[in-house]
């Protein structure tokens, strides 16, 4: 059964806001919580509220938490019958993914587009794309500095 274009659209969402390392964070921080109030993430994840607010906004999106206003504090709720089974998939393939690098069959790309650690200059930093080290020697005659 081929997926219709609403359903890749919900699925490619659904990633996005789980493709962020603080939102992702966020989500297993809400796991196993009944409700937390925003302040009381805030105060945990030691992030700022808009910080946490951003946080939330693509995970309320997607239908994974629910926000309600209990006076003035909006409580967070976890809809863990749909986001549990998603962190426990993602936690399944990370250990398998984990094994098999043990194992020496496969090697994980690099996360965030960073290169890899062999592709470091000796300082641990990425090398530079003009590598060549000037000196004030070899820089053109100019003005002199005042």
């Amino acid at each position: 059964m081929k997926p219709c274009t609403r359903e890749l659209r919900q699925t490619v969402q659904l990633f996005k806001a789980l493709a962020h390392p603080q939102r992702m964070r966020l989500a297993c921080h809400l796991i196993g919580a009944e409700c937390l109030s925003q302040k009381q993430l805030v105060q945990e994840l030691g992030l700022p509220q808009s910080s946490v607010a951003r946080l939330l906004e693509p995970l309320r999106q997607c239908g994974l938490v629910v926000a309600e206003r209990v006076g003035t504090e909006l409580h967070i709720r976890v809809q863990e019958h749909l986001l549990g089974p998603m962190l426990d998939l993602i936690h399944e393939w990370l250990l398998a993914q984990a094994a098999l690098e043990d194992a020496g069959e496969v090697e994980t790309p690099p996360l965030g587009g960073k290169p890899a650690r062999d592709a470091m200059a000796p300082s641990g930093k990425p090398p530079r794309r003009d590598d060549r080290r000037t000196s004030v020697a070899d820089q053109p005659a100019g003005r002199a500095s005042p």
